[in-house]
């Protein structure tokens, strides 16, 4: 009931209303990706930033959007020292962690496993002070056009 009253609230009546106009692309909300056609499930991301660049986490949550994942969490990571990208697979199932490292242009073999039943995601990305080094990173531009 609180999640209904909020969701009305926020929509109707709320300072922050959600809007939709003719420039919001629904299509980009629906975005199915290749693992969701193949399994039924999103995979879904912690993202945190983890070279302190402003906005770097909110601009590869558009791109994961875009390719059909969902980002669950944004932030920073607990410190901006990150030298290069990690993936931590928070699943036994380390095939959400193999498409995240290819859809990066990373190695798998950069992938680590840290299973942790309070971690409700499949995959923790930390993006390190290599995010402009990865081959995902244009496409990244592309999705979010420097000013």
């Amino acid at each position: 009931a609180f999640a209904l009253f909020s969701a009305v609230d926020k929509f109707f009546y709320s300072d922050n209303k959600i809007e939709f106009n003719s420039t919001t692309d629904l299509a980009s909300l629906l975005t199915v990706s290749k693992y969701e056609k193949e399994t039924g499930d999103k995979i879904e991301i912690q993202l945190l930033n983890g070279c302190g660049k402003k906005g770097l986490a909110e601009n590869y949550a558009k791109f994961f959007l875009e390719y059909g994942h969902d980002v669950l969490e944004k932030g920073n990571a607990t410190h901006f020292k990150y030298k290069y990208t990690e993936i931590i697979s928070r699943t036994a199932n380390i095939t959400a962690a193999n498409v995240i490292a290819d859809l990066l242009g990373m190695s798998k073999n950069q992938i680590r496993t840290e299973i942790n039943p309070k971690v409700h995601c499949d995959i923790t990305l930390i993006l390190g002070n290599d995010y402009d080094e990865l081959s995902s990173f244009n496409d990244v531009l592309k999705i979010n056009p420097p000013f």
